[in-house]
């Protein structure tokens, strides 16, 4: 889960959704299948889903990017803790990739859209299938038995160009903000309302 707001507006039910979700979540998930893994002996992979802003930080989402730097950090962890047991934990830290849920509650409007392409040094946003590729390739013991511990970006470039995902929202101010994140609000009113 995620949405964008003010930080200093975030109530403790939306903080707390998307920390539950994302965080707690993918320990739990992580954790049971460790579980199986060590006491059966047979070894495993975890592929976490993570975000470039979990390590360098991004304004407008900062329950998502505390949660996934969690994530971040268990990956690395457990990659240590558990690799002895054959079990490997990698990441991938996506940048923005184009899907109609993604862009309609977290991207204010095409032009938005245009600032944040340009942003990317190779042009464009990576895809569905590239993302669905490198899955692949992580969680093969064949193709990749020897990475382990690893978050790999995969945003064509742009964490290296200056980058958190949504930095560039910045430049519409507050009050085009507000009315932007007012129009992406589910129906029943603001995200993480108590």
């Amino acid at each position: 889960g995620n949405f964008l707001a003010f930080s200093h507006t975030l109530e403790d039910k939306g903080f707390n959704a998307v920390v539950d979700i994302v965080l707690k979540g993918g320990f739990h998930a992580t954790r049971a299948c460790g579980r199986r893994w060590i006491e059966r002996g047979s070894g495993g992979g975890v592929l976490s889903i993570t975000t470039t802003y979990a390590e360098g930080g991004s304004p407008y989402v900062l329950p998502s990017a505390m949660a996934k730097a969690g994530l971040v950090a268990m990956t690395r962890s457990l990659a240590i803790e558990w690799g002895g047991h054959a079990i490997r934990l990698n990441a991938i830290s996506p940048g923005p990739i184009p899907t109609k849920g993604a862009w309609e509650r977290l991207i204010p409007g095409e032009g938005m859209e245009q600032t944040m392409r340009q942003s990317v040094p190779i042009g464009r946003f990576a895809s569905k299938h590239e993302l669905a590729s490198l899955a692949s390739y992580l969680l093969s013991d064949e193709l990749s038995g020897a990475v382990n511990g690893q978050v790999i970006e995969l945003d064509g470039g742009a964490s290296l160009n200056g980058g958190a995902s949504f930095t560039q929202l910045m430049a519409l101010g507050d009050d085009a903000l507000g009315e932007a994140f007012a129009r992406m609000r589910p129906r029943g009113g603001e995200p993480g309302a108590e």
